[in-house]
């Protein structure tokens, strides 16, 4: 009973959301409360960048260890709230009563 949103992992489709992830993270607007693991996450992506100017989150080398699986996840879903008419729906969070305390 979970909506979802198709997301191909195509260079076009990360574009706009990691431009979009990138401004929000140098900003310092991105909204994550300080979680460890993400703070982590987002410490080790680097973004690539195609010949035509799309980018997308990686890791800073091929076989390289660190993790950015936080990342890319945050961006596509990123991704689907910019498409026209995904960002018209409201979170489980908006409820009242429903929240989520940290451990």
């Amino acid at each position: 009973g979970v909506p979802t949103i198709p997301f191909s992992q195509s260079a076009v489709n990360f574009a706009a959301p990691t431009a979009e992830f990138e401004r929000r993270v140098l900003n310092h607007t991105l909204e994550h409360n300080g979680h460890p693991v993400m703070s982590w996450q987002i410490g080790n992506a680097v973004v690539r960048v195609d010949r035509v100017g799309n980018k997308s989150p990686k890791k800073p080398q091929q076989h390289d260890e660190r993790k950015i699986d936080g990342v890319v996840a945050a961006v596509m879903a990123l991704g689907g709230t910019l498409q026209p008419g995904n960002g018209d729906f409201r979170s489980w969070y908006d409820e009242p009563g429903n929240e989520v305390e940290a451990g």
